[in-house]
């Protein structure tokens, strides 16, 4: 599956602006859109002008479904509804490993991570081609865990500290771990 479509021109710029990519969502980053979205039609015969407002349809799994959309709906009862933003119209499309995705969703964002179980529900749907932002925020929240892990080990490995310190601040993560991490590099 590709990224979400759709681009806009900001400000008659010649720029345009995309959504935000899978790894930009996993990171929490949105766009700010303008207000309206209007299209202009002239007829040339008749002089006459029509606006109208342009929207951007996608289908796309649960795996792609934005966040900003997953924290308004109900993920069970999203099938066969246009779920907006703004512009931007999503249709789910119904999978066999929806729940696992669900489950992982919800996973992630408690406070106390099971590594096991979400490493294992990682795994599961990497394996069959699902890579959307749930997984890759997935994958930097076992990266977190085992970064932890590793500091608390007796044994410290100051080569794998320094690879996922480096890998999760690339990717602009900050929290206790991390400083704890860079204390210890120093």
């Amino acid at each position: 599956m590709t990224e979400i479509q759709g681009k806009f021109k900001v400000h008659n710029d010649k720029k345009y602006i995309n959504y935000p990519t899978q790894v930009e969502l996993s990171q929490g980053w949105e766009v700010y859109k303008p207000k309206k979205k209007f299209v202009r039609k002239i007829n040339k015969e008749t002089k006459q002008v029509k606006y109208f407002k342009q929207y951007f349809y996608n289908e796309v799994t649960l795996d792609r479904l934005p966040p900003k959309i997953w924290n308004r709906v109900n993920p069970y009862s999203v099938y066969g509804r246009i779920l907006n933003d703004d512009f931007y119209k999503f249709t789910v499309k119904k999978t066999d490993d929806d729940l696992d995705i669900i489950m992982l969703h919800r996973m992630i964002h408690k406070q106390n991570l099971d590594e096991e179980n979400i490493k294992k529900l990682y795994n599961s749907l990497t394996e069959k081609g699902y890579n959307g932002w749930v997984l890759i925020k997935a994958k930097d929240s076992i990266d977190l865990i085992m970064l932890d892990n590793l500091m608390s080990e007796d044994t410290l490995d100051k080569k794998q500290i320094k690879k996922l310190y480096k890998s999760l601040t690339k990717k602009g993560y900050c929290n206790y771990i991390l400083n704890k991490a860079e204390q210890y590099l120093e």
